[in-house]
């Protein structure tokens, strides 16, 4: 399958998703959602079982594109966990079939003590959550969700095949990621719907997200499907800073998404986050090259959140005051709303978490 169709089909998977999610939630057709996703679980066995590396890269495509994982459940149990628990039951056959858990014996004395101790843990933690009374269903779903690290054995078996698909998939994911950022600022910003409808519950409760009004026309979203930026635009930049680097124009595009992405999220831990991972490759980049690509990433930046603020606001101000009030919270966190908010469930977050 050539790249182009990889990405049209990512892309018509995150936008599928996310409509049958949202219509679900807006008119409850419980027959319709439960047989898509029931569907979705038998098509991704057959698959698997047919092409182990194809239905690896399902499950990869699903963990980047499905965002929180949240959109289709199965007897309350969510889509990803469905796939990770189907696609470990059929890879493990396939390991015994095959004996491929011999190969653990090239992994360092190391390596596989800390595998056995975590096995261990997720073993004891599992027993510990049902005699707590925290019920089987919620428990052995979190318990399967570590089954994510051993997905590290079929990774290294089928890498050629993941690094085929992974590129487009990305590509799918910065798209459709930023186009959903901008179809809901248009909706917030324009005045189209307001904060706490129907959306905003449907982006908060199932797709892991939140939207706030922070004055002047902007408004900040978060979702927990932006913690792949990061990394996403670490790597770019990377890329970027390779002298003999032949995909220079692909790589700043996709530059693009993610800082617009970055800065309609207006998260400071993320900006702080790219900056040390901009030093940190600092160590392994021509310098020259290096200073150019963040000067480069730096104006495009300060470009794009000037030319966001300028329409939000319908001309009023170009983001220096945003900034301002952004850094200012930084010192008094009762400022920002966001900020202050933590703060008021620090001590109770800190007293469950001694109990």
């Amino acid at each position: 399958m050539s790249s182009r169709h990889v990405l049209y089909l990512g892309l018509i998977s995150f936008f599928s998703l996310r409509i049958v999610s949202l219509v679900h939630h807006l008119h409850a057709i419980p027959i319709l959602y439960t047989g898509i996703s029931v569907l979705g679980v038998i098509l991704f066995g057959y698959i698997s079982i047919r092409r182990l590396d194809i239905g690896l890269v399902i499950l990869l495509s699903e963990i980047i594109l499905g965002g929180a994982g949240n959109f289709l459940s199965v007897l309350d149990i969510n889509l990803r966990t469905w796939l990770l628990g189907t696609y470990a039951i059929i890879w493990g056959i396939h390991a015994i079939q095959t004996k491929q858990w011999q190969t653990l014996r090239i992994y360092p004395l190391i390596t596989r003590i800390l595998l056995g101790l975590t096995g261990l843990f997720i073993l004891w933690g599992t027993v510990r959550g049902i005699y707590l009374g925290n019920g089987l269903k919620l428990v052995l779903q979190d318990a399967v969700l570590y089954g994510f690290l051993l997905l590290t054995f079929p990774c290294k078996e089928y890498t050629d095949t993941i690094k085929q698909h992974i590129s487009p998939i990305i590509t799918a994911f910065l798209i459709g990621t930023l186009s959903m950022i901008t179809i809901t600022f248009i909706r917030y910003s324009a005045g189209l719907g307001m904060i706490h409808d129907a959306y905003y519950t449907w982006i908060r409760d199932i797709a892991g997200g939140k939207v706030t009004d922070l004055g002047y026309g902007f408004f900040r979203i978060v979702s927990s499907e932006h913690l792949l930026i990061i990394p996403i635009l670490v790597v770019l930049f990377a890329l970027l800073t390779q002298r003999t680097n032949t995909k220079r124009m692909l790589y700043w595009s996709l530059i693009v998404l993610t800082i617009t992405i970055l800065l309609v999220n207006f998260t400071r831990i993320y900006f702080l986050a790219g900056i040390v991972g901009a030093l940190v490759l600092l160590s392994g980049a021509h310098i020259k090259t290096w200073i150019r690509t963040t000067l480069i990433c730096i104006a495009m930046s300060i470009m794009i959140f000037m030319s966001i603020l300028f329409v939000a606001s319908r001309g009023d101000i170009i983001g220096a005051e945003l900034i301002g009030m952004k850094a200012a919270s930084i010192t008094t966190p009762q400022t920002d709303v966001s900020a202050a908010t933590r703060l008021l469930i620090w001590p109770k977050a800190v007293e469950q978490l001694q109990t």
